[in-house]
């Protein structure tokens, strides 16, 4: 990976720790997407689950999340140290009959509290779907035996479309994206409580 791809992942993760959340998009990769006459969608979305369970028990499974995020299939870690901030792997994903991979680096690792990871498109899998993805897991422990997830996802969507029907877009990818972490979450609350 660059040093300048690098340097900008860290940027943005400061700025995103910081509370900046979306203003990092309107920076990050906009030359590039502007030329090549590409429009910028940006959503965000939040949900929260409580889940009967310890933060050690839910930490190693947002590293694997396989047995609970019905679009993951594995990770390989391509650099760096695996679960350790820095480390960059490649995630091999399912969507429908689909399968492809993303790249996610680790941005932010507070362990047993907080897991921030940088997405972006695997130029090997589809150079030509161009996104950035931050997804922010916390987890808050409420009393003991019992969790709060909560589960932030900011997303920069570049698609081929007319301005007038980024909107509609716009809200489409957010209940979207918002109906799939919430499905995700309710599995993870399955899955460790199943246990």
């Amino acid at each position: 990976m660059s040093s300048d791809r690098r340097y900008s992942y860290r940027s943005a993760a400061i700025a995103f720790a910081l509370g900046l959340g979306c203003f990092v998009f309107a920076w990050f990769g906009a030359t590039a997407v502007a030329a090549a006459g590409f429009q910028s969608v940006m959503v965000a979305a939040e949900t929260n689950v409580e889940i009967e369970a310890t933060a050690d028990d839910v930490w190693p499974l947002l590293f694997n999340r396989s047995s609970w995020m019905t679009s993951f299939v594995s990770r390989e870690t391509l650099e760096g140290r695996a679960g350790a901030v820095g480390e960059v792997a490649r995630v091999q994903t399912r969507q429908g009959n689909r399968q492809g991979s993303r790249i996610e680096e680790t941005l932010v690792l507070e362990p047993g509290r907080r897991l921030v990871v940088g997405v972006r498109n695997d130029p090997d899998s589809d150079p030509n779907n161009l996104y950035s993805v931050f997804g922010d897991y916390r987890i808050s422990t409420l009393v003991e035996g019992r969790v709060a997830v909560r589960f932030s996802v900011y997303i920069d969507q570049k698609v081929a479309v007319r301005a007038r029907d980024l909107p509609a877009l716009r809200v489409q990818l957010r209940d979207a994206t918002k109906a799939k972490i919430e499905g995700d979450l309710v599995r993870l609350k399955e899955t460790l409580e199943a246990d």
